[in-house]
């Protein structure tokens, strides 16, 4: 028997008046999908809201019962269609605090008084305003000096996800494709300390340009790529391949995070196939197809593990990336974009132990 995992993965909703009709769209996709596979979850990461005329209208569309006035709460509907979404998880992005700590803490907690206004909010049924009916994870908020208002806590990871919740795990927002090993140090500037763990991040339909070309034009106008590195950039194709060799725009990408930003740090280089002495042989993977990295294209990974040998095998689809504009003028281009695979690799376990 094969266990297979559907990851159902969002990003950068930052709802504006489009999201009236977006959110029926995005909700559609996500029930059609969730319908295929019995195991799905539900994920997104970071900046489910923003601040705006949307996230500001709530403060005065929902009223408090004890005052009889406004709540004066922003964000409120926002997180009304977030929990009619389903999320099972969400991380913590910079948005969450465009308003202040409390008004985002504000927004997760449950009150019973908070109801429908007069002036035409809706959504909060009989017991009162629910809060997030999710997780919030982070890996580098600590919220020991926060004042958390009544029926928000923070709770310790590994545990089952539970509504109205703050804690601890791994999540990111990253806009592209990459596949590493996790280190961690005791202290800033310390030595890198190897762990058999590793992180995959993907890049879903949520940001344009894609990380890629993104990142690549802020090191080129910052002067850190001179002109003729950013003309073989750009005379390179997608078409993301397991080798080092500097023939795609990944590859590229990769050649120049050592002198950017991993050599500067000490982090483990990308990818499961070139390591930190310290790292080498912790995990036992095999690149299929494709590259460790896929940073232009949007995709989505599917994980499946082997029921008898507990083969991980990590698929990540790409499409050609798109704008708002793209979609606007020849929807009909965009919807027959044919995934292909950008990266696949496979990770097998050790059994130390198991019998």
């Amino acid at each position: 028997m094969v266990f297979t995992l559907q990851v159902l993965h969002a990003s950068d909703q930052e709802a504006g008046i489009p999201a009236l009709q977006d959110a029926i769209g995005l909700s559609a996709v996500m029930n059609a999908l969730g319908d295929d596979y019995e195991n799905s979850l539900r994920l997104t990461s970071g900046d489910v809201f923003i601040a705006g005329p949307f996230f500001g209208a709530s403060a005065d569309l929902y009223d408090s019962a004890t005052s009889g006035r406004s709540a004066g709460q922003a964000g409120l509907a926002d997180m009304l269609i977030q929990n009619r979404l389903g999320w099972d998880a969400a991380a913590v992005g910079n948005h969450k605090f465009d308003a202040g700590d409390s008004s985002f803490f504000n927004m997760l907690a449950p009150r019973a008084d908070w109801v429908n206004g007069a002036a035409g909010g809706q959504g909060i049924g009989p017991g009162g305003y629910p809060g997030a009916l999710f997780p919030y994870l982070a890996t580098n908020l600590n919220y020991s000096g926060a004042s958390l208002p009544t029926g928000l806590t923070v709770v310790d990871p590994g545990g089952a996800p539970l509504p109205n919740t703050l804690t601890k795990s791994v999540a990111a927002d990253i806009h592209g494709t990459f596949v590493n090993n996790l280190t961690y140090q005791l202290a800033p500037g310390g030595d890198r300390i190897a762990t058999s763990a590793f992180e995959v991040t993907t890049g879903s339909v949520a940001y344009y340009p894609s990380f890629g070309p993104m990142v690549i034009g802020v090191a080129s106008g910052l002067g850190l790529l001179s002109p003729q590195q950013r003309a073989v950039y750009d005379a390179l194709p997608i078409a993301p391949d397991g080798d080092d060799l500097v023939n795609d725009k990944d590859d590229f990408l990769k050649s120049a995070f050592p002198s950017l930003a991993i050599d500067l740090s000490g982090y483990d280089p990308i990818g499961l196939n070139t390591n930190l002495p310290q790292a080498d042989g912790l995990i036992n993977a095999t690149l299929l197809q494709g590259d460790y990295v896929a940073a232009h294209t949007y995709g989505w990974t599917q994980f499946d593990i082997d029921a008898s040998s507990q083969k991980l095998t990590v698929t990540t689809y790409g499409i050609l990336p798109y704008s708002a504009t793209n979609l606007a003028s020849n929807p009909e281009a965009v919807l027959g974009l044919t995934p292909a695979i950008v990266s696949q690799f496979e990770v097998t376990p050790d059994l130390v132990g198991l019998g």
